[in-house]
């Protein structure tokens, strides 16, 4: 039962963008921060295009750079859902475009 389950579970891919990482102090060399760092998440780092997509955000939106750096995320992600762990589910809202939000709470956000 449990292989039939695994067959048909989505990949799930775990990933952070650097700008947000850096806001939240997340030094992945420091000891604290032992336990996210052994969760195998993935940095995405703000390199030319996403900065582009996050430049156009934060001016159109006003919110902060890890913000921006989010929604460029979000944006290019493949089409499918995306699950954003967030202490500001509208400010994620803000800068997810056009993407489908499929429910919110108050600490996280699902599209």
């Amino acid at each position: 039962m449990v292989a039939s389950r695994k067959r048909r579970a989505a990949a799930i891919e775990l990933a952070v963008p650097t700008a947000v990482r850096v806001e939240a102090g997340w030094d992945r060399t420091s000891p604290p921060w032992a336990f996210p760092n052994r969760l195998r998440i993935a940095d995405i780092p703000l390199a030319s295009a996403s900065a582009s997509i996050a430049a156009a955000i934060r001016s159109r939106t006003g919110v902060s750079v890890a913000d921006a750096h989010l929604g460029a995320v979000i944006q290019s992600a493949p089409v499918g859902p995306v699950t954003v762990v967030t202490s500001d589910p509208g400010a994620t809202r803000l800068v997810a475009g056009d993407r489908n939000i499929d429910g919110s709470g108050t600490k996280s956000v699902n599209w």
